[in-house]
């Protein structure tokens, strides 16, 4: 009998993985001609659609005649082909939403990946499976956001970070700095994976010296500014307050931080008229430096109340206090309320095996550190810079994923043995006895 090639092992997984995979994509493009090219909401995607057609015209990066910052510029890079070839056909844009499903689809494939890294090849298929039919993934791949490319960017930081971990190299050092990078222009909260994930990564990478490890820290800064250095430059030299990222930190953080906002029904969330209860500019940075003074004022003057406000969010976001509520708030955003209950439900039903799949690391003794650095950066941006909606959880559905996978094959693996246990002994038993 001739043994098999191990390269068919490794092809059966990436068959079965892109099988999976396409049809996510089947399922996002159902829903984006369904559903959400149906939504005529005004929200962030109104700006990425129309700043999309700016740069198609040769405008460059504007949004109602201003330069735009109003968040880091990779949602509309993504989009901006779409548009360039079929137009832009407000509010349906369906070629830029079916942009989105294909990227939703690649990330599918990348989480899968993600898993086997972490545990094996049925870890990663499971984990690729789960991915493409939780509601919380694609209901982002139908709209035009941020999220659908914060999920995919995340999903490969966390994939270059286990691959640096276990084959450190000036290779997967620069892979890994590259795309913190692009990390960074897609949600800006995401600098924070620089300290939280790529420096402990490069510290704690497998059998390296320290003169080694000195190098592939410089080598991840080094790509990484690179990365993200037009943009900042573009923005420093662009608007007449400083900005480095975006400009819509001061609405964000006004918004959250008002009368609105840390009482009543509306506690721990955003309310849009808090925003302009500052002098008007046309310069958005302007405008936002205000809205940030105003927000900093009314923290500083509500010192007593905000660590309770800091704590609904946090509980918002992992959707423990009031998540019917948030469920419905999200159709303002594309997200009609039967599929955010859809994802509700099935967020219950991944997070306890989620946290069991902590455990399941644990106890193998697997690296599972890198996989709680997206739950920590999502907890502090919610509780410090922004609010509880759910959206703001993207980043961490990635980890969640892997996580439930892990506990659900381990599950899979006991009941297995605990079935097979009988009958090895029913067969091992002496006849006649």
């Amino acid at each position: 009998m001739t043994k098999q090639p191990k390269v068919s092992g490794v092809s059966r997984f990436v068959w079965i993985l892109l099988v999976i995979a396409a049809l996510a994509l089947v399922g996002r493009v159902a829903y984006v001609l369904a559903i959400t090219q149906h939504d005529d909401h005004f929200y962030d995607s109104t700006a990425y659609l129309l700043v999309s057609e700016s740069v198609v015209d040769g405008d460059g990066l504007e949004f109602l005649g201003q330069p735009y910052a109003g968040q880091p510029p990779m949602t509309v890079f993504a989009i901006t082909p779409a548009t360039a070839i079929f137009g832009l056909d407000m509010p349906a844009a369906i070629p830029q939403r079916l942009t989105m499903a294909i990227l939703g689809a690649l990330g599918v494939v990348v989480i899968g990946l993600l898993g086997r890294a972490v545990a094996g090849d049925r870890v990663g298929l499971l984990t690729a499976a789960i991915a493409a039919i939780y509601p919380n993934l694609w209901i982002s791949n139908g709209i035009v956001m941020a999220d659908t490319l914060a999920v995919l960017s995340v999903a490969l930081a966390l994939l270059f970070t286990y691959r640096l971990l276990r084959a450190p190299g000036w290779g997967n050092a620069a892979a890994l700095g590259l795309i913190c990078g692009l990390c960074v222009l897609t949600r800006g909260e995401l600098t924070l994976f620089i300290p939280m994930l790529a420096a402990p990564a490069v510290l704690l990478a497998k059998g390296a010296t320290w003169r080694s490890r000195f190098a592939w820290g410089a080598i991840v800064i080094a790509v990484f500014t690179v990365t993200v250095a037009p943009w900042i430059i573009r923005n420093m030299t662009t608007f007449a307050e400083p900005t480095y990222l975006a400009t819509d930190d001061g609405g964000t953080l006004l918004g959250a931080n008002c009368d609105r906002s840390y009482g009543g029904e509306g506690i721990g969330l955003w309310n849009t008229e808090c925003t302009i209860a500052v002098e008007e500019s046309k310069d958005p940075a302007v405008m936002a430096t205000r809205q940030r003074d105003a927000a900093l004022d009314y923290i500083g003057d509500h010192l007593d109340r905000a660590p309770l406000v800091a704590a609904v969010r946090v509980a918002r976001v992992w959707e423990l206090y009031r998540p019917l509520q948030g469920a419905r708030l999200g159709e303002r955003e594309g997200r009609t309320i039967e599929v955010g209950w859809a994802g509700l439900v099935m967020y219950y039903v991944l997070l306890p095996f989620a946290v069991a799949g902590v455990i399941v690391l644990h106890r193998r003794r697997t690296t599972w550190w890198p996989l709680a650095i997206p739950f920590a950066i999502v907890t502090l941006t919610v509780a410090f810079l922004a609010y509880g909606y759910v959206r703001f959880r993207a980043p961490a559905e990635v980890s969640l994923v892997v996580l439930a996978a892990v506990s659900a094959d381990a599950l899979f693996r006991w009941t297995r043995q605990r079935r097979a246990a009988p009958a090895q002994v029913d067969e091992g038993s002496p006849v006649g006895t």
